[in-house]
């Protein structure tokens, strides 16, 4: 019974494990912002989710020092990667500016500095995520991350899954 349990936590394990292995490598390589969001964006989208975002607060690319947030703070795409070729399946474009309206899920973990975990019904896509016109994925699972550094918010990456049927779980969390 014992082998079992072990023999299924650590099948449950392994890929956090390599994802984790793989992140520690490759992400951070270098001290500019946007090549370290684009290695997150790329560590995402290689197996971990179908879509990944990172997105900075402006004034911290503008003058590289972050005021405390207001209820509606202007980001901008800094990465994103897809597992579809150009990312067709995200409504911002890269070093697109925009802003989350401050009832939604982004604008929550901006505000309290706490990821947060969205199972998403495919007929129920919020509108910070879907991209104009009719739905074209199956979004199900949207793991949404704060960035900090040194302490300051920086500000949020998005991982979305619509291709890989496995949801985001708890588990996932433990990764941030």
């Amino acid at each position: 019974m014992v082998a079992t349990y072990q023999e299924v936590r650590d099948r449950r394990v392994q890929p956090r494990l390599v994802i984790t292995n793989e992140a520690s490598r490759r992400i951070g390589t270098t001290l500019d912002t946007v090549r370290t969001a684009e290695e997150l964006a790329e560590v995402g989208a290689d197996g971990f989710a179908d879509l990944a975002t990172v997105d900075i607060l402006d004034s911290v690319l503008q003058d590289g020092e972050q005021l405390p947030p207001v209820d509606a703070p202007v980001l901008r795409r800094v990465a994103q990667r897809s597992v579809l070729e150009g990312c067709p399946d995200s409504p911002v474009d890269t070093d697109e500016r925009h802003v989350y309206a401050p009832e939604s899920a982004p604008a929550e973990v901006l505000a309290t500095g706490r990821p947060l975990l969205l199972r998403l019904a495919a007929s129920d896509v919020p509108s910070w995520l879907a991209s104009p016109g009719p739905p074209r994925f199956g979004f199900h699972s949207v793991l949404l991350l704060p960035l900090y550094a040194r302490g300051t918010p920086l500000g949020l990456a998005q991982f979305v899954r619509h291709r890989t049927s496995t949801p985001f779980d708890d588990d996932d969390l433990l990764l941030t």
